[in-house]
């Protein structure tokens, strides 16, 4: 189930600086600045969030950046005066995998990923509520028909196949008799049971 996308690398010539780019295209997919360990060590985070949003929006446009939520905000360790914002696209409030993550310091943004940016963009017009609440529901039922022990369902996302079939996804947990487990179940989100 899993995809993989091919990137273009650079690196300036003291390797401090690296950008990927999806492979024959100017679409950043990751970028990282490694700074010094003199950092602000008190910087608070206030703000940070605002960094964030200034840089996306700023990246990807005004009318492409309303397509995503703030989904976390953490310290990446403790006193240590950076942050890490995390944002999610939703097609019909249903998270996909285009996940983009910022990383924040009194200096400003010195780290960003979107790996899979763009790749849910041709989704928006064609899957609507209706069909993502059915297909959801018609995974539960399957899911819940298994006959797993102690189950529960976690929330439903859309993730795509190698080939872009579209499926949604939903994280279980269950006790096996021994240990309880975790495991994510899929349908192809156009097929019709």
């Amino acid at each position: 189930m899993k995809k993989y996308n091919n990137f273009d690398v650079y690196t300036t010539e003291d390797k401090k600086i690296i950008c990927e780019y999806f492979s024959g295209t100017d679409t950043l997919c990751k970028y990282f600045e490694a700074r010094s360990n003199s950092r602000d060590k008190s910087y608070n985070g206030l703000g940070a969030t605002d960094v964030a949003n200034e840089f996306l929006e700023t990246l990807l446009g005004s009318e492409t950046f309303s397509n995503y939520k703030k989904c976390y905000y953490s310290s990446l360790s403790t006193g240590s005066g950076s942050y890490m914002i995390g944002y999610v696209k939703s097609i019909n409030d249903i998270d996909t995998e285009d996940e983009i993550t910022i990383m924040v310091d009194s200096e400003g943004v010195f780290a960003y990923s979107a790996r899979e940016l763009g790749r849910y963009d041709s989704f928006e017009d064609t899957l609507s509520k209706e069909l993502l609440d059915k297909r959801i529901a018609d995974l539960k039922l399957i899911v819940n028909n298994i006959g797993l022990s102690g189950l529960t369902i976690g929330p439903a996302f859309i993730t795509l196949s190698d080939d872009g079939t579209p499926y949604i996804g939903i994280y279980t947990t269950y006790y096996t008799g021994t240990l309880t487990t975790g495991e994510i179940f899929f349908i192809d989100i156009n097929e019709s049971n």
